[in-house]
């Protein structure tokens, strides 16, 4: 029989990238279940143990940015793209948090290089849509949504975007129906993914305070 002394060295000899990995797997499901400050913890472990780990910094910026603080999301993107230079979704990602500080034009450079090294990325489509939206290209934004759209047709957020910037042009038909269409998606997704239902309500009460202002 070995010992626990014995067994715990092993452990730490032979099984730390392992480990950094059981860290990482464990923060994923802590996310999906929306226990954010705990997958955070589990994220924060796995680096520690496993310093180019890019997926798992990739996982604390996702954490950071949920809970607001688009600086830290900003960071831990960073040192992902550092680590693993093609990593497109690590681009997009910073790209809105960017974004979100008002850096439209590092948002619109990160969701370019995003689609440059992965042009089939419907979330940067709809990032750089977003930033657009903020620069006022509104016909460029409108055309990114739709490409967002096209690459991946249940995407709800995408939708409303869109809306939103139908909204700017004065479509208000189009406006209505994209509205429409990401509430129902959204319906769908909290049947298919019931531990994000509180988040996707959110999301739904937005769209339908949208809907509510539009002019009869």
């Amino acid at each position: 029989m070995f010992s626990s002394l014995t067994l715990l060295l092993f452990a730490v000899a032979f099984g730390f990238s392992q480990s950094a990995t059981d860290y990482y797997n464990r923060g994923v499901e802590k996310e999906k279940a929306n226990d954010l400050d705990e997958a955070w913890t589990n994220f924060t472990k796995a680096v520690e143990l496993k310093p180019d780990y890019a997926a798992a910094y990739y996982a604390l910026g996702n954490i950071e940015y949920y809970k607001g603080d688009f600086d830290g999301a900003s960071t831990n993107y960073t040192k992902a793209i550092d680590l693993k230079s093609d990593y497109a979704v690590a681009y997009c990602n910073r790209g809105s948090a960017k974004g979100e500080k008002g850096d439209f034009d590092g948002a619109l450079a990160d969701c370019n290089r995003a689609i440059e090294l992965n042009p089939n990325l419907a979330k940067a489509y709809d990032g750089r849509g977003n930033a657009k939206d903020n620069k006022g290209d509104l016909d460029g934004a409108l055309a990114d949504y739709t490409k967002a759209i096209e690459l991946k047709p249940d995407y709800a957020v995408a939708y409303y975007n869109r809306g939103v910037t139908k909204h700017k042009r004065g479509d208000l038909g189009g406006e209505l129906a994209d509205y429409n269409e990401a509430i129902s998606l959204w319906q769908e997704a909290i049947q298919q993914n019931p531990s994000q239902k509180l988040q996707i309500q959110a999301r739904m009460k937005k769209a339908e305070q949208s809907k509510s202002q539009i002019k009869k």
